[in-house]
Protein backbone atom coordinates (compact mmCIF):
# COMPACT_ATOMS: atom_id res chain seq x y z
CA UNK A 1 0.00 0.00 0.00
CA UNK A 2 1.47 3.53 -0.90
CA UNK A 3 1.79 6.36 1.37
CA UNK A 4 -0.96 8.27 -0.17
CA UNK A 5 -3.51 5.30 0.31
CA UNK A 6 -2.16 4.46 3.40
CA UNK A 7 -2.81 8.18 4.88
CA UNK A 8 -6.26 8.36 3.15
CA UNK A 9 -7.18 4.55 5.32
CA UNK A 10 -6.03 6.09 8.30
CA UNK A 11 -7.19 9.53 8.32
CA UNK A 12 -11.00 7.59 7.66
CA UNK A 13 -10.38 5.02 10.78
CA UNK A 14 -9.42 8.02 12.89
CA UNK A 15 -12.13 9.66 12.12
CA UNK A 16 -14.11 6.59 12.71
CA UNK A 17 -12.50 6.05 15.66
CA UNK A 18 -12.91 9.55 17.08
CA UNK A 19 -17.29 9.37 16.23
CA UNK A 20 -17.31 6.42 18.02
CA UNK A 21 -15.38 7.56 21.31
CA UNK A 22 -17.26 10.70 21.30
CA UNK A 23 -20.34 9.07 21.34
CA UNK A 24 -19.72 6.32 23.64
CA UNK A 25 -17.38 7.76 26.28
CA UNK A 26 -19.46 11.21 25.86
CA UNK A 27 -22.40 9.31 26.95
CA UNK A 28 -21.70 6.78 29.80
CA UNK A 29 -20.71 8.91 32.31
CA UNK A 30 -17.31 7.72 32.83
CA UNK A 31 -15.16 10.14 34.43
CA UNK A 32 -11.63 10.63 35.74
CA UNK A 33 -9.15 7.34 35.60
CA UNK A 34 -12.36 5.00 34.61
CA UNK A 35 -12.48 7.69 31.58
CA UNK A 36 -9.15 7.49 30.83
CA UNK A 37 -8.46 3.61 31.05
CA UNK A 38 -11.27 3.53 28.61
CA UNK A 39 -10.43 6.37 26.03
CA UNK A 40 -7.35 3.54 25.99
CA UNK A 41 -9.13 0.64 25.42
CA UNK A 42 -11.04 1.81 22.85
CA UNK A 43 -8.16 3.15 20.87
CA UNK A 44 -6.47 0.07 21.16
CA UNK A 45 -7.99 -1.32 17.97
CA UNK A 46 -7.24 2.11 16.32
CA UNK A 47 -3.07 0.80 17.16
CA UNK A 48 -3.44 -2.38 16.04
CA UNK A 49 -4.75 -0.67 12.37
CA UNK A 50 -1.69 1.16 11.91
CA UNK A 51 0.73 -2.03 13.34
CA UNK A 52 -1.37 -4.01 10.51
CA UNK A 53 -0.74 -1.76 8.03
CA UNK A 54 2.96 -0.13 8.64
CA UNK A 55 4.28 -3.33 10.30
CA UNK A 56 2.55 -6.35 9.27
CA UNK A 57 2.55 -5.72 5.66
CA UNK A 58 5.81 -4.67 5.83
CA UNK A 59 7.49 -7.80 7.30
CA UNK A 60 10.32 -9.42 5.45
CA UNK A 61 10.04 -12.85 4.46
CA UNK A 62 12.38 -14.47 6.95
CA UNK A 63 9.70 -13.45 9.79
CA UNK A 64 8.08 -17.11 10.67
CA UNK A 65 4.22 -16.59 9.62
CA UNK A 66 2.88 -19.32 11.97
CA UNK A 67 5.03 -18.84 14.83
CA UNK A 68 3.15 -18.12 18.16
CA UNK A 69 3.62 -14.66 18.92
CA UNK A 70 2.67 -13.70 15.34
CA UNK A 71 -0.63 -15.47 15.10
CA UNK A 72 -1.55 -14.31 18.47
CA UNK A 73 -0.97 -10.78 17.41
CA UNK A 74 -2.68 -11.18 14.47
CA UNK A 75 -5.30 -12.70 15.79
CA UNK A 76 -5.93 -9.57 18.39
CA UNK A 77 -5.38 -6.81 15.85
CA UNK A 78 -7.91 -9.08 13.24
CA UNK A 79 -10.53 -9.52 16.39
CA UNK A 80 -10.12 -6.21 17.38
CA UNK A 81 -11.09 -5.12 13.77
CA UNK A 82 -14.63 -7.26 13.43
CA UNK A 83 -15.39 -5.88 17.19
CA UNK A 84 -15.07 -2.31 16.17
CA UNK A 85 -16.77 -2.67 12.55
CA UNK A 86 -19.88 -4.00 14.58
CA UNK A 87 -19.77 -1.69 17.28
CA UNK A 88 -19.65 1.05 14.92
CA UNK A 89 -22.29 -0.07 12.67
CA UNK A 90 -24.80 -0.74 15.43
CA UNK A 91 -23.85 3.14 17.00
CA UNK A 92 -24.14 4.34 13.67
CA UNK A 93 -27.60 2.83 13.60
CA UNK A 94 -29.32 3.58 16.80
CA UNK A 95 -27.64 7.37 15.89
CA UNK A 96 -29.75 7.79 12.88
CA UNK A 97 -33.24 6.14 14.16
CA UNK A 98 -33.08 8.77 17.50
CA UNK A 99 -32.11 11.31 14.47
CA UNK A 100 -35.26 10.40 12.73
CA UNK A 101 -37.44 9.94 16.43
CA UNK A 102 -36.28 13.11 17.11
CA UNK A 103 -37.39 14.68 13.85
CA UNK A 104 -40.72 13.21 14.32
CA UNK A 105 -41.31 14.66 17.60
CA UNK A 106 -40.87 11.08 19.77
CA UNK A 107 -38.47 9.92 22.62
CA UNK A 108 -34.94 9.99 22.07
CA UNK A 109 -33.21 6.49 22.11
CA UNK A 110 -29.90 8.01 22.91
CA UNK A 111 -29.98 6.76 26.41
CA UNK A 112 -27.10 5.19 28.44
CA UNK A 113 -29.19 1.51 28.38
CA UNK A 114 -29.12 2.01 24.60
CA UNK A 115 -25.31 1.66 24.80
CA UNK A 116 -25.27 -1.64 26.74
CA UNK A 117 -27.72 -2.86 24.38
CA UNK A 118 -24.96 -2.12 21.81
CA UNK A 119 -22.33 -3.36 23.62
CA UNK A 120 -24.17 -6.76 23.54
CA UNK A 121 -25.24 -6.97 20.16
CA UNK A 122 -21.75 -6.07 18.72
CA UNK A 123 -20.34 -9.09 21.42
CA UNK A 124 -23.02 -11.82 20.58
CA UNK A 125 -22.32 -10.33 17.06
CA UNK A 126 -18.87 -11.51 17.22
CA UNK A 127 -19.08 -14.64 18.86
CA UNK A 128 -21.86 -16.08 16.08
CA UNK A 129 -19.55 -15.05 13.28
CA UNK A 130 -16.38 -16.25 14.51
CA UNK A 131 -18.38 -19.76 15.47
CA UNK A 132 -19.92 -19.76 11.50
CA UNK A 133 -16.13 -18.73 10.20
CA UNK A 134 -15.21 -21.85 12.32
CA UNK A 135 -17.82 -24.27 11.61
CA UNK A 136 -20.15 -22.99 8.97
CA UNK A 137 -18.26 -24.29 5.84
CA UNK A 138 -21.24 -25.38 3.43
CA UNK A 139 -21.16 -26.88 0.02
CA UNK A 140 -23.57 -25.02 -2.29
CA UNK A 141 -24.67 -27.47 -5.51
CA UNK A 142 -25.18 -25.78 -8.49
CA UNK A 143 -27.02 -26.51 -11.72
CA UNK A 144 -25.39 -24.95 -14.67
CA UNK A 145 -27.13 -24.77 -18.35
CA UNK A 146 -24.23 -25.27 -21.07
CA UNK A 147 -25.87 -25.17 -24.28
CA UNK A 148 -23.30 -26.85 -26.48
CA UNK A 149 -22.69 -29.59 -23.68
CA UNK A 150 -21.71 -32.85 -25.88
CA UNK A 151 -23.50 -35.39 -23.82
CA UNK A 152 -19.96 -37.12 -22.64
CA UNK A 153 -19.76 -34.30 -20.57
CA UNK A 154 -23.18 -34.37 -19.06
CA UNK A 155 -23.54 -33.89 -15.56
CA UNK A 156 -19.54 -32.88 -15.25
CA UNK A 157 -18.58 -31.46 -11.73
CA UNK A 158 -16.12 -29.15 -10.36
CA UNK A 159 -15.24 -28.56 -7.19
CA UNK A 160 -14.51 -24.58 -6.26
CA UNK A 161 -12.28 -23.56 -3.33
CA UNK A 162 -11.57 -19.83 -3.23
CA UNK A 163 -10.25 -17.44 -0.83
CA UNK A 164 -9.36 -19.90 1.53
CA UNK A 165 -6.84 -17.49 3.07
CA UNK A 166 -3.94 -19.93 4.88
CA UNK A 167 -2.10 -17.60 7.08
CA UNK A 168 -1.66 -16.95 10.38
CA UNK A 169 -4.95 -17.33 11.81
CA UNK A 170 -6.60 -19.93 9.15
CA UNK A 171 -5.85 -23.21 11.29
CA UNK A 172 -4.78 -26.76 9.87
CA UNK A 173 -7.98 -28.41 11.18
CA UNK A 174 -9.96 -25.67 9.07
CA UNK A 175 -7.87 -27.09 5.59
CA UNK A 176 -7.85 -30.54 6.54
CA UNK A 177 -11.88 -30.59 6.80
CA UNK A 178 -12.11 -28.83 3.43
CA UNK A 179 -10.06 -31.96 1.86
CA UNK A 180 -12.13 -33.76 3.45
CA UNK A 181 -15.75 -32.28 2.52
CA UNK A 182 -14.16 -32.21 -1.40
CA UNK A 183 -12.89 -35.38 -1.70
CA UNK A 184 -16.43 -36.79 -0.23
CA UNK A 185 -18.19 -35.12 -3.05
CA UNK A 186 -15.54 -37.43 -5.45
CA UNK A 187 -16.03 -34.30 -8.37
CA UNK A 188 -14.59 -34.53 -11.43
CA UNK A 189 -12.05 -31.64 -11.73
CA UNK A 190 -11.12 -29.44 -8.57
CA UNK A 191 -10.94 -25.43 -9.08
CA UNK A 192 -8.48 -22.95 -6.84
CA UNK A 193 -9.52 -19.61 -7.95
CA UNK A 194 -6.77 -17.49 -5.83
CA UNK A 195 -6.11 -16.01 -2.74
CA UNK A 196 -5.86 -19.64 -1.50
CA UNK A 197 -1.85 -18.35 0.39
CA UNK A 198 -2.01 -15.19 2.40
CA UNK A 199 1.03 -14.94 3.78
CA UNK A 200 5.05 -16.26 2.26
CA UNK A 201 4.86 -19.46 0.83
CA UNK A 202 7.31 -20.76 3.11
CA UNK A 203 5.73 -19.92 6.25
CA UNK A 204 2.19 -21.24 5.28
CA UNK A 205 4.09 -24.71 3.82
CA UNK A 206 2.79 -27.08 6.21
CA UNK A 207 -1.13 -26.16 6.37
CA UNK A 208 -1.09 -25.71 2.28
CA UNK A 209 0.82 -28.72 1.96
CA UNK A 210 -3.07 -30.62 3.12
CA UNK A 211 -4.29 -29.40 -0.36
CA UNK A 212 -2.36 -32.13 -1.67
CA UNK A 213 -4.92 -35.01 -0.57
CA UNK A 214 -7.50 -33.28 -3.47
CA UNK A 215 -8.82 -36.40 -5.74
CA UNK A 216 -10.29 -35.55 -8.63
CA UNK A 217 -9.82 -37.73 -11.45
CA UNK A 218 -9.69 -34.85 -14.44
CA UNK A 219 -7.10 -32.88 -12.63
CA UNK A 220 -6.82 -29.98 -10.27
CA UNK A 221 -6.34 -26.47 -11.23
CA UNK A 222 -5.07 -23.64 -9.29
CA UNK A 223 -4.72 -19.62 -10.48
CA UNK A 224 -3.33 -16.79 -8.28
CA UNK A 225 -5.41 -14.10 -6.35
CA UNK A 226 -4.46 -10.10 -5.56
CA UNK A 227 -3.19 -11.98 -1.68
CA UNK A 228 -0.81 -14.05 -3.30
CA UNK A 229 0.97 -11.22 -4.98
CA UNK A 230 1.51 -9.17 -1.80
CA UNK A 231 3.75 -12.26 -0.44
CA UNK A 232 5.61 -13.67 -3.38
CA UNK A 233 3.84 -15.24 -5.70
CA UNK A 234 6.32 -17.22 -7.28
CA UNK A 235 7.46 -19.23 -4.73
CA UNK A 236 3.38 -19.94 -3.88
CA UNK A 237 3.10 -21.04 -7.55
CA UNK A 238 5.96 -23.33 -7.14
CA UNK A 239 4.85 -24.62 -4.15
CA UNK A 240 1.22 -25.68 -5.98
CA UNK A 241 3.19 -27.36 -8.53
CA UNK A 242 5.47 -29.20 -5.94
CA UNK A 243 1.89 -30.71 -4.50
CA UNK A 244 0.65 -31.70 -8.26
CA UNK A 245 -1.54 -28.95 -8.77
CA UNK A 246 -2.06 -27.32 -12.70
CA UNK A 247 -0.79 -23.86 -12.66
CA UNK A 248 -3.08 -22.04 -14.80
CA UNK A 249 -0.96 -18.87 -15.94
CA UNK A 250 -2.90 -17.56 -19.32
CA UNK A 251 -2.90 -21.10 -20.45
CA UNK A 252 -5.67 -23.99 -20.26
CA UNK A 253 -5.61 -27.66 -19.97
CA UNK A 254 -7.81 -29.44 -22.28
CA UNK A 255 -10.23 -32.65 -21.14
CA UNK A 256 -11.39 -35.04 -23.63
CA UNK A 257 -13.66 -37.75 -23.54
CA UNK A 258 -14.13 -39.69 -26.79
CA UNK A 259 -14.16 -36.81 -29.82
CA UNK A 260 -15.73 -34.20 -26.96
CA UNK A 261 -13.39 -31.96 -25.14
CA UNK A 262 -14.09 -29.24 -22.41
CA UNK A 263 -10.94 -26.65 -21.58
CA UNK A 264 -10.27 -25.72 -18.31
CA UNK A 265 -8.64 -22.13 -18.81
CA UNK A 266 -6.82 -19.50 -16.06
CA UNK A 267 -5.80 -16.36 -15.96
CA UNK A 268 -3.17 -14.87 -13.18
CA UNK A 269 -4.98 -11.94 -11.15
CA UNK A 270 -4.48 -8.07 -12.13
CA UNK A 271 -1.87 -7.80 -9.58
CA UNK A 272 0.27 -9.66 -11.19
CA UNK A 273 1.35 -6.43 -13.25
CA UNK A 274 1.82 -4.69 -10.62
CA UNK A 275 4.92 -7.40 -9.63
CA UNK A 276 6.38 -7.83 -12.77
CA UNK A 277 4.16 -10.77 -14.09
CA UNK A 278 2.20 -11.45 -17.34
CA UNK A 279 -0.81 -9.05 -17.93
CA UNK A 280 -3.97 -12.00 -17.97
CA UNK A 281 -5.55 -12.52 -21.04
CA UNK A 282 -8.81 -14.68 -21.00
CA UNK A 283 -7.88 -14.99 -25.24
CA UNK A 284 -4.27 -16.29 -24.50
CA UNK A 285 -5.65 -20.26 -23.59
CA UNK A 286 -8.41 -19.39 -26.33
CA UNK A 287 -5.52 -20.03 -29.03
CA UNK A 288 -5.62 -23.37 -31.28
CA UNK A 289 -8.84 -24.62 -29.52
CA UNK A 290 -11.71 -26.18 -31.41
CA UNK A 291 -14.87 -23.75 -31.47
CA UNK A 292 -17.45 -26.55 -30.39
CA UNK A 293 -14.94 -27.49 -26.94
CA UNK A 294 -16.61 -26.17 -23.64
CA UNK A 295 -14.94 -23.72 -22.21
CA UNK A 296 -14.67 -22.70 -18.68
CA UNK A 297 -12.46 -19.62 -16.95
CA UNK A 298 -10.62 -19.34 -13.59
CA UNK A 299 -10.55 -15.88 -13.27
CA UNK A 300 -10.33 -14.52 -9.16
CA UNK A 301 -12.02 -11.22 -9.79
CA UNK A 302 -15.46 -11.46 -10.90
CA UNK A 303 -14.69 -8.44 -13.45
CA UNK A 304 -12.77 -10.52 -15.62
CA UNK A 305 -16.26 -11.20 -16.96
CA UNK A 306 -16.70 -8.81 -19.31
CA UNK A 307 -13.28 -10.14 -20.85
CA UNK A 308 -14.53 -13.40 -20.52
CA UNK A 309 -17.79 -13.29 -22.46
CA UNK A 310 -15.72 -11.18 -24.97
CA UNK A 311 -13.43 -14.34 -25.73
CA UNK A 312 -16.81 -16.97 -25.89
CA UNK A 313 -16.67 -18.93 -22.64
CA UNK A 314 -19.50 -20.58 -21.55
CA UNK A 315 -18.85 -20.50 -17.59
CA UNK A 316 -16.51 -18.15 -15.75
CA UNK A 317 -15.69 -19.20 -11.75
CA UNK A 318 -14.30 -16.42 -10.00
CA UNK A 319 -14.61 -15.71 -5.64
CA UNK A 320 -12.32 -12.39 -4.51
CA UNK A 321 -15.59 -11.06 -3.02
CA UNK A 322 -16.21 -13.09 0.23
CA UNK A 323 -20.02 -12.19 -0.32
CA UNK A 324 -19.27 -9.41 1.78
CA UNK A 325 -17.94 -12.18 4.71
CA UNK A 326 -20.28 -10.59 7.47
CA UNK A 327 -23.00 -7.66 8.07
CA UNK A 328 -22.52 -4.58 7.13
CA UNK A 329 -20.21 -5.50 4.49
CA UNK A 330 -22.58 -8.20 2.95
CA UNK A 331 -25.16 -5.07 2.07
CA UNK A 332 -22.32 -3.05 0.90
CA UNK A 333 -20.65 -5.16 -1.58
CA UNK A 334 -23.25 -5.10 -4.01
CA UNK A 335 -22.60 -1.48 -5.01
CA UNK A 336 -18.85 -2.25 -5.57
CA UNK A 337 -19.04 -5.39 -7.72
CA UNK A 338 -21.64 -6.29 -10.36
CA UNK A 339 -21.77 -10.03 -9.68
CA UNK A 340 -20.59 -10.66 -6.10
CA UNK A 341 -21.91 -14.03 -4.98
CA UNK A 342 -23.78 -17.03 -6.34
CA UNK A 343 -24.77 -17.47 -10.26
CA UNK A 344 -25.74 -14.61 -12.65
CA UNK A 345 -24.85 -14.36 -16.47
CA UNK A 346 -23.66 -11.91 -18.81
CA UNK A 347 -24.82 -12.70 -22.41
CA UNK A 348 -24.16 -15.61 -22.80
CA UNK A 349 -21.52 -16.43 -20.67
CA UNK A 350 -22.25 -17.73 -17.05
CA UNK A 351 -20.84 -15.97 -13.98
CA UNK A 352 -20.34 -18.24 -10.48
CA UNK A 353 -18.71 -16.03 -7.75
CA UNK A 354 -17.97 -18.06 -4.60
CA UNK A 355 -18.82 -16.82 -1.35
CA UNK A 356 -15.52 -17.97 -0.21
CA UNK A 357 -13.90 -21.06 1.31
CA UNK A 358 -12.05 -19.46 4.66
CA UNK A 359 -12.32 -15.63 5.95
CA UNK A 360 -9.99 -12.13 5.31
CA UNK A 361 -9.23 -10.60 8.39
CA UNK A 362 -11.59 -10.24 10.97
CA UNK A 363 -12.03 -14.74 12.04
CA UNK A 364 -15.63 -14.04 11.98
CA UNK A 365 -18.74 -14.88 8.98
CA UNK A 366 -22.33 -13.31 8.78
CA UNK A 367 -24.43 -13.26 6.67
CA UNK A 368 -22.27 -14.86 3.93
CA UNK A 369 -21.10 -18.61 5.18
CA UNK A 370 -17.75 -19.62 4.25
CA UNK A 371 -18.43 -22.32 1.18
CA UNK A 372 -17.08 -24.91 -0.92
CA UNK A 373 -19.17 -24.61 -4.71
CA UNK A 374 -20.32 -28.17 -6.32
CA UNK A 375 -20.85 -26.78 -9.74
CA UNK A 376 -22.82 -29.67 -12.08
CA UNK A 377 -22.70 -28.97 -16.17
CA UNK A 378 -26.03 -29.90 -17.92
CA UNK A 379 -26.96 -29.69 -21.33
CA UNK A 380 -29.31 -26.57 -21.86
CA UNK A 381 -33.08 -26.93 -22.87
CA UNK A 382 -32.96 -24.32 -25.90
CA UNK A 383 -37.16 -25.20 -25.65
CA UNK A 384 -37.22 -23.62 -22.14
Amino acid sequence: MNTRRLVIVLSILLTGYLYLAFRWLGSIGLHGLVQISAWTLLLLPFASFIWLFVVFFQREEEETEDSYSASAIAWIVFSSIGLVSFLFTFTLMRDLLSLFFWIAGKHSLNTPSSFWMIGAATLLSFIVGALLARFGLHTTHVTIPIENLPHEFEGFTIAQISDLHIGATLSAAFVKRVVRRVNNLKPDCIALTGDIVDAYYKNAKEKTSYLAELQARDGRYYITGNHEYYWGADDTIKGFEKLGFTVLINGGKTISRGRASLLIAGVPDYMSTHTGGPKPDPALPLEGVAQNTVKILLAHQPSFAQAASKAGYDLQLSGHTHGGQFFPWTLVVRFFHRFYRGLDRLEKTWVYVNRGTGYWGPPIRLGSRPEISLLKLVKADLKS
